[in-house]
């Protein structure tokens, strides 16, 4: 550095500072000059070369320029070989160089292979074209004539949008807050603030809408008004509370367009020598650096008024307008035709919307509610995060970006990303003092396939943003548009993150007589879902993350800034690793999801069985009444000595430890005893449901090698060759003159207690082993909680195929209880089920979603003390809502086969934090993995995997699939633990609590949306009239994939696609509403009582021809006219009734027309956001109120859909 030597530590800190983003500063002439890649220079960065120009002057001296950057565009390559005299040509698809000797270095032979294909391009066009525009063949930028309305500019033309969406927001304020301790000249204070609405056009901007279109104003005159507010009465807190309000006030207060100056000022008086400056600029006509522009010129103006001389700032050669024009004759001239191919390639089939894990539910219309936290980092790691990007051959902002991505990849599990990055855009010397809005967005395309290393990733992440930088003068809305992207109500486009790094955030100001300091208020605001914005001071790197404050919680963005720091350190130790073994967690985390939410041990008889534990209770109350069959019954004596008598037989035909024994019988009595029999003889039972069809049958029976079933009459003669049928109906004299005392034990705790037989992927069903102790574990968990007694009367109702009923049966049979068994016919018949209930007095009740909704339709109305068990499926907040009206326990319970019954229990009390599965029973522990085998953080999605005394053995015959789905694991602080990988994707909530998300095989991707079906159901059984839904994705015709409700009306109801389509627009974002509906009478089952997705009928959709059809022929008057206003804004000879208007050629700005259109034909003005959410002639012409009526014509269209609803 050359210059003065007495330059301060702080400037050489951070010059140092911006020589490592690649920026070169050198002085000349008595001139500061500076060169840098693109985008490097934020626009506070920009304020302050300028503010500090005269110490940088000082510093530097005088010297030659530097060698440009080697990052600059294809022209900037090519003229800096032009000066070394190496020449290049194409030759088809060759490139020729032609160098002097030593010209072209190690260094320039790399490059020119990395952008050889850019460099071709580049001069393949120049070639092609003959008068391929340079730069010098731009238009001129000078000042143009005056209209009374003025087109605006593509930035503008965004943002307006925007305003239109949403007109109150103030998320689109830029603030400025000062606080002035001295002597401050009130009236010179105001004369330079309307000197500057003066020298600046933008801030004499107003905006009017000319059929649809935004037009700009240049008020000649606008008056400026300052809000004086005198706070000096008040002390203390008082004051500082006081104060912080009132400027929150004025810099949060929503501006309306039309009306001019788009700039809010208000001067707080806390003392005589104390006062506070706040100021808010529309985002529409500034930026940034336009910020940084009027406070420079502000403290100008008033250091000249206050000392008396004449202020000298020279008038800007152009303002905001000038530029404005000449961007639109620039694109009209194909200026932007290389960078329109290049984003079209870029950004082909990105993402629509990154789905970050919220903690609450994406309202359905985007919202602006946002807070902010701030995350300071070492000086010491921000040193060393520098040193790492220099020592990688990146930027400092490539190495935040990196760490960044990672995060969002870990948090979403995708791995196509975009993310925003802000650039100031001001590329020209003209407007570098100009006060407008010239900021961009560009989006830089994230990609993080195949698991790269932190060291492969920040590679990946340079080029594309040195790509993206060159292609950074495509205006953002103009980047939309190209795309076809959809504008949706509940995101912005393209991206919904955005991250920029800056070198200084807003300073004081330099006035007589007074000390400036900035005030920093609190942030209510946020634009996007989550910003991220990284600040380069001496401290060290200050990241401010302002989120969305309806979508995240303060308390999970804590936790990401943690996981966002620990990510940064992990890069420095250990580049080479690969970013899924990054860790996120701290140690107190990891113990807290590992050990301390697991903390599950409880004791229990660990030698005992199941029958052992019916044995002791049957000793303990033989004359109780054990379980119940419509008019029989039978005492626990009694259904002992029975099944002791089976028990000696099924010995004497070999049956004991090791051996299984099929159980094939309607419900009743003998299945009970039976069950225990079986046990009682050392072997383990296999229900075998009457109901399956005989091959499924005949395989679970060859599966297990059964020898012996358990059986009747009635059923014997449809036994296989060679199985022996015991038949409990016709044997009883047999049996009779067998022991009734209990056969010595054969059976241990770590002996089969039974296999149950569960669907396979294969379409073969898949045996899953389980054992003595983990059933006796569970049962005694059961009894603690949710609580099963001697005084309980349970009723059972699930076919003993189905796992659960093991809880119906042996539940009540150890502690005393009473089993009380539903016939088949009853537990499929609500009014009869309910009688049932209602006739012995029923205490608790488990059953799955479908069934509790079948009994709630026979218009059951609930037990007083009953507890209800609900799962199998996904509790439905409606569903639970009504069963908590009953007046009864409601008790949520999940828990695959593989891990005995149950794993987690919930009571639900309310559903307004949405509904959890709650947390471990005894003896198991519970861990949400991600695909790396780590542990997901709070509130991020993951695998569950389950360990613990509940795992099965595995599967029966099937050593491959135990392998993969029965696991061993090594845990920190755990160690090694096996567990059972259930495919369930499960988050942790905050308390300790898990919330079900979905299994992976339903969460689906249409349209670039990832799509959690389960969402999608609950909305839409809110709709009246609707008993249950199903939502499907369909693919019946090869890469046509579409969203189908099924729907089950209530008795006597018949809702309508459209009201549907409404009830799910008005809390969904349109990606997530369903194409078709389906009503059905009943939904398909499978034998366990879930829905049967595959046996949904295939939707029978009328020919697009005639569908329009039958939509012409329906139009009422007003429907006509507005299908009318929708060809005349569409340019289209005709459209649907039912046609999605952004399925035909529809986007934002021709909405806007359309809204003006209806404006003006009706006399109504529908709101910008309704349209949204209007998208059809019909609901639109619904709102203008003359819907048509359900003529004939319809009707016969309904039959000839086949009871399926199309729109």
């Amino acid at each position: 550095m050359k210059g003065n030597e007495h330059v301060s530590e702080e400037l050489r800190q951070w010059m140092a500072a911006l020589q490592a983003q690649g920026v070169e500063l050198w002085a000349e002439g008595g001139q500061l000059h500076f060169r840098a890649p693109p985008g490097a220079l934020s626009p506070e960065t920009r304020q302050q070369l300028a503010g500090r120009r005269a110490e940088l002057l000082a510093a530097l001296g005088d010297k030659a320029a530097p060698t440009p950057l080697a990052s600059g565009g294809v022209a900037d390559l090519l003229a800096r070989l032009a000066r070394l005299d190496i020449r290049l040509s194409v030759d088809g698809d060759k490139l020729n160089v032609s160098a002097p000797k030593g010209a072209l270095t190690p260094a320039l032979r790399e490059e020119l292979g990395r952008r050889k294909e850019e460099v071709k391009a580049h001069l393949g066009a120049q070639a092609g074209a003959g008068a391929a525009p340079a730069r010098s063949a731009l238009p001129p930028l000078v000042p143009v004539p005056r209209q009374a309305d003025m087109p605006v500019s593509h930035t503008q033309q965004r943002l307006w949008f925007l305003r239109q969406v949403d007109p109150h927001s103030h998320a689109y304020n830029i603030p400025a807050v000062l606080r002035f301790t001295g002597a401050l000249d009130d009236g010179a204070l105001e004369r330079a603030l309307q000197m500057l609405v003066v020298r600046h056009e933008s801030l004499r901007t107003r905006f009017i809408t000319v059929q649809g279109e935004p037009r700009c104003v240049i008020e000649a005159q606008t008056p400026l008004a300052i809000e004086r507010i005198d706070l000096s009465h008040l002390r203390g807190e008082a004051l500082a509370a006081a104060s912080t309000r009132a400027a929150e006030g004025i810099v949060q207060k929503p501006f309306d367009l039309t009306r001019a100056p788009l700039l809010h000022v208000g001067l707080i008086r806390e003392a005589a020598d104390r006062h506070v400056l706040a100021i808010a600029i529309d985002h529409i006509v500034s930026d940034g650096l336009s910020i940084g522009i009027f406070m420079l010129e502000f403290q100008s103006l008033y250091t000249h008024l206050v000392t008396g001389q004449e202020p000298n700032l020279a008038p800007p050669p152009v303002q905001y307008h000038d530029y404005a024009e000449w961007e639109r004759q620039a694109f009209a001239q194909g200026a932007l035709d290389e960078h329109a191919a290049f984003w079209k390639r870029e950004l082909h089939d990105l993402p629509s919307l990154l789905q970050l894990p919220t903690d609450r539910p994406r309202p359905p219309v985007q919202t602006t509610r946002g807070a902010r936290r701030t995350l300071q980092l070492s000086p010491d790691l921000s040193q060393r995060l520098k040193a790492f990007g220099r020592q990688e051959g990146v930027t400092l902002y490539m190495v935040l970006m990196s760490a960044f991505q990672v995060l969002l990849h870990r948090y979403s599990g995708e791995t196509d990303i975009a993310i925003g990055s802000a650039i100031a855009n001001r590329n020209r010397t003209e407007v570098e003092h100009v006060i407008g809005f010239f900021a961009n967005n560009l989006v830089l395309r994230a990609d993080l396939s195949g698991n790269p290393s932190v060291r492969e990733l920040m590679a990946r992440v340079r080029d594309r943003a040195l790509k993206a930088y060159q292609h950074q003068a495509m205006p953002f809305d103009m980047l939309v548009d190209l795309l076809g992207t959809r504008r949706e109500l509940d995101h912005s486009p393209l991206f919904q993150v955005l991250f920029v790094l800056q070198h200084m955030q807003l300073t004081g100001l330099d006035l007589p007589d007074l000390r400036c300091e900035p005030v920093e208020l609190e942030v209510k605001s946020a634009r996007f879902d989550l910003a991220v914005d990284v600040f380069d001071i001496p401290q060290g790197l200050r990241c401010y993350f302002e989120y969305n404050a309806d979508l995240f919680d303060d308390s999970t963005i804590a936790r990401w800034q943690g996981h966002y720091e620990r990510l940064l350190r992990g890069f420095i130790d250990a580049p080479e690793a690969r970013i899924a073994d990054l860790h996120l967690l701290t140690p107190a985390e990891e113990r807290q999801l590992l050990l301390d939410w697991n903390a599950t041990a409880r004791d229990y008889p660990r030698q005992q069985t199941v029958h052992g534990l019916f044995e002791a209770q049957a000793a303990r109350t033989p004359e109780a009444v054990a379980v119940r069959f419509e008019e029989q019954a039978l005492g626990y004596g009694e259904l002992n000595a029975r099944a002791n008598r089976l028990a000696h037989h099924l010995r004497s035909l070999g049956a004991g430890a090791g051996s299984l024994v099929g159980v094939w019988m309607e419900r009743g009595l003998d299945m009970v005893v039976a069950v225990l029999g079986i046990l009682k003889a050392g072997a383990a039972y296999v229900p075998l449901d009457p109901a399956f069809p005989k091959d499924r049958l005949d395989y679970m029976m060859e599966d297990a090698e059964l020898g012996i079933v358990v059986t009747q009459s009635a059923l014997a003669d449809g036994l296989p060759d060679g199985v022996h049928g015991v038949r409990l109906d016709a044997g009883e004299a047999e049996l009779a003159a067998l022991s009734p005392l209990n056969p010595p034990a054969a059976a241990g705790p770590h002996d089969l207690a039974y296999v149950i037989y569960t669907s396979g992927s294969t379409g073969r069903p898949k045996g899953v082993m389980l054992e003595h102790r983990s059933v006796v574990n569970f049962l005694l968990s059961m009894q603690r909680e949710p609580g099963i007694g001697a005084q309980d009367r349970f009723v059972a109702v699930t076919t003993l195929s189905f796992d659960i009923a093991g809880l119906e049966i042996h539940g009540p049979l150890t502690v005393g209880g009473t089993v009380v068994l539903a016939a088949r016919a009853t537990a499929l018949d609500g009014l009869r089920l309910a009688q049932l209930l209602d006739r012995h007095e029923a205490t608790l009740l488990q059953a799955t979603p479908a069934t509790w909704r079948l009994l709630l339709d026979s218009g059951w109305r609930g037990r007083p003390g009953l507890k209800m068990l609900c799962g199998g499926e996904g509790l439905p907040r409606e569903l639970a809502d009504k069963l908590i009206a009953t007046g009864g326990e409601l008790w949520n319970m999940y828990g695959p086969t593989e891990t005995t019954i149950w794993s987690t229990v919930q009571r639900i009390t309310d559903t307004a934090r949405g509904i959890s599965i709650g947390r471990p029973i005894a003896n198991t522990q519970v861990y949400v993995l991600e695909p790396s085998g780590l542990p997901a953080p709070i509130g991020v999605g993951g695998e569950l995997c389950i360990g613990g005394d509940g795992l099965a053995r595995g599967y029966r015959h099937r050593d491959e699939l135990t392998a993969e789905k029965f696991v061993t694991l090594e845990l920190p602080g755990v160690g090694l633990t096996r567990v059972y990988r259930t495919g369930d994707v499960v988050r942790f909530l905050a308390d300790g609590r898990l919330e079900f998300v979905g299994r992976r095989d339903h969460q689906v991707k249409v349209r670039g949306f990832r799509i959690e079906l389960g969402e999608i159901e609950t909305v839409l059984s809110r709709h009246p009239g609707i008993k249950g839904n199903v939502v499907h994705v369909r693919e019946d015709t090869p890469g046509d994939q579409r969203l189908v409700a099924y729907v089950v009306p209530e008795a006597g109801a018949r809702p309508e696609a459209e009201a549907m389509r409404a009830t799910l627009r008005a809390q969904l974002p349109e990606y997530m509403v369903p194409g078709q509906f389906v009503v059905l009478e009943a939904f398909p089952l499978t034998p366990n009582g879930k829905v049967d997705r595959k046996a949904l009928p295939v939707p029978e959709a009328a020919a697009p021809s005639e569908a329009d059809e039958v939509a012409e022929a329906l139009m009422s008057p007003v429907q006509r006219q507005v299908a009318a206003l929708w060809r005349e804004v569409l340019k289209l000879d005709r459209v649907g009734l039912h046609a999605n208007f952004f399925d035909i050629g529809g986007h934002s700005l021709l909405l806007v027309r359309l809204q003006a259109a209806l404006k003006r034909e009706f006399g109504q003005e529908i709101a910008l956001v309704e349209l949204f959410q209007r998208t059809t002639v019909a609901a639109q012409a619904d709102r203008l109120g003359a819907p048509a009526g359900a003529s004939s014509a319809l009707e016969r269209a309904r039959a000839r859909a086949a009871k399926q609803i199309q729109g």
